[in-house]
């Protein structure tokens, strides 16, 4: 169990890890006074509940999602479990258990202690008369219930980061008086793992309500919906290239658009406001980064993957998908679009519930998925993203920057690149500098430009610009700061670096901007490496 899980065994207060598919939206508290303590309701729910039989229905949201649906009576239970890698079905009657994995075509005796699933299910409505139920607060209803039921939840003064993030139980309730518990929506442990269950409970009259195999047809799961068809085109889009364009939009919009395959990606980010173009570049291991829409590039991180992430989660295949509802057809260029958009209850404001358009071959099969429009939980930040994206089979491949090797192997000062800017338009220089930066400039995009002493010519200084931490990286400072200070304020500051030792050598792109102006200069990185296949690759 990780570090993490096991302080939150230890709280009171629950907390999980996992996002749920859409954020949770404040909810007013109930404040009438003399009232019966939330807590004593949830318990006399919980007791009239005991020794009945009920039809479940459950949504896991862990590191794998799976449903859980079928019947509880008692210790006996009869549950179907769907996960990614399959479904299985489980029929425990007293001392006998037995288990299917082929929709209950052939079973097998399993292990009656095996009930793990159960747990999870049954624990929300198991009455204990020795358990002492902490606080809860009442919740005002929501609009568009169809049922009337008393909401109680767990009381913390730690703020709702995402619905069920704490335990929440809804109360069905006769001539205005609470009874039974209908839904739990909130944390539960799964292998000694805290996931999230979003259970719904009805009562069933069967007898017996648990039977031995073939079992209770009324414990069959429901058949899928559209869900299938949005798993099969993802799995589709693990391979080939995609084209995507869209927008995501938290405070501000940014447009992204480029091409995703795999784990690899070439994204251009561009803000509305006006703001730096960025693009990403990802193969493999190797990444490159461009803060001016492509003109020049220098070494990126494979981890940095915020655009990636955004772009490629709506298609990420290898989760199971929880219900979804068709809505209608269209027509795109001859082709038919299926829109789907997932199951609710309640009513839900329409941009909170995720939107696919699944394009489908002649047998109404998917091919892929043609647009997705979807809140995303950034757990940094806790906001919702609301991303809009479409997506198409890409007709090019995902190539590393076109960065050419040098243009001489020379080390060249500020003058020499002065003196043949036209010349190396575009092209890439060895340049060598003294260690000690005499000014740092913050530039648009996170940049930096640097003040500095070149070693081919007495008394020669430039002006270079520098990507992100690369000042940092290279030894000029030990963080970066923002604003433009000399090296005096630098020092004070504590962020000047050396300013003695041998000489710094990288490679910068020549871009001229007139016949007056100093050209700019770059950097691309201050290793040169040829790979195998040819291709060189510049890092720090």
């Amino acid at each position: 169990m990780t570090a993490y899980a096991n302080k939150l065994l230890t709280l009171t207060v629950f907390f999980l890890v996992a996002a749920s598919l859409a954020s949770a939206k404040p909810q007013k508290k109930s404040t009438a006074p003399n009232e019966e303590k939330p807590e004593a309701i949830l318990g006399a729910s919980k007791k009239t509940s005991q020794g009945r039989a009920w039809r479940v229905d459950a949504r896991i949201e862990a590191d794998k999602q799976m449903n859980i649906s079928g019947i509880v009576a008692g210790n006996d239970f009869d549950l179907t479990i769907e996960t990614v890698d399959g479904t299985k079905r489980q029929i425990t009657l007293g001392g006998k258990s037995w288990i299917s994995e082929d929709g209950g075509k052939n079973w097998k005796d399993a292990d009656v202690s095996d009930r793990r699933f159960y747990y999870l299910v049954h624990t929300p409505i198991k009455f204990d008369s020795e358990q002492k139920i902490p606080p809860h607060e009442k919740v005002a209803p929501e609009k568009g219930e169809t049922e009337p039921l008393l909401h109680v939840r767990f009381k913390s003064p730690e703020k709702i980061h995402y619905e069920g993030d704490r335990p929440n139980w809804w109360i069905a309730l006769e001539g205005g008086k609470p009874t039974v518990i209908r839904r739990y929506h909130g944390p539960g442990v799964l292998e000694r793992n805290y996931v999230t269950t979003d259970a719904a409970y009805t009562e069933i009259n069967d007898q017996p309500p648990v039977a031995a195999p073939p079992g209770n047809p009324h414990a069959v799961a429901a058949e899928s919906g559209p869900e299938g068809l949005l798993m099969a085109a993802m799995k589709k889009m693990d391979e080939g290239v995609w084209e995507v364009k869209g927008t995501a939009h938290v405070s501000r919009t940014i447009k992204l658009h480029g091409l995703l395959s795999g784990k690899d990606f070439d994204l251009t980010l561009e803000p509305e406001n006006g703001d730096v173009v960025r693009r990403q570049i990802v193969i493999k291991d190797k990444a490159w980064t461009s803060s001016d829409a492509g003109k020049t590039f220098h070494p990126g991180s494979p981890d940095d993957r915020l655009v990636y992430n955004l772009t490629h989660t709506p298609i990420l295949s290898g989760r199971l998908e929880p219900p979804f509802e068709r809505v209608d057809t269209e027509q795109h260029d001859g082709a038919t679009w299926l829109h789907i958009r997932l199951k609710v209850n309640e009513k839900k404001d329409q941009a909170d519930l995720p939107h696919y358009w699944l394009v489908l071959d002649p047998q109404g099969q998917a091919r892929y998925i043609g647009r997705a429009s979807v809140p995303e939980f950034n757990p940094g930040s806790n906001d919702v993203v609301r991303c809009n994206f479409e997506y198409a089979p890409a007709k090019e491949k995902i190539a590393p920057p076109p960065l050419e090797a040098p243009v001489d192997d020379k080390v060249h000062g500020f003058n020499d690149i002065e003196q043949h800017k036209f010349d190396w338009a575009g092209k890439i220089v060895r340049v060598e500098v003294n260690p000690k930066l005499l000014q740092s400039e913050e530039i648009a995009g996170g940049n930096y430009r640097g003040f500095l002493k070149d070693t081919a010519t007495p008394n020669h200084y430039g002006v270079v610009e520098f990507p992100y931490d690369s000042l940092v990286k290279l030894g000029f400072l030990k963080k970066t700061v923002s604003g433009t200070h000399a090296w005096e304020q630098l020092e004070q500051m504590g962020a000047a670096g050396r300013t003695e030792g041998a000489p710094v050598s990288f490679y910068v792109q020549v871009i001229p901007i007139g016949e007056k102006p100093a050209a700019r200069t770059v950097v691309v990185g201050a290793k040169l490496s040829r790979e195998a296949d040819g291709t060189l690759t510049y890092s720090w």
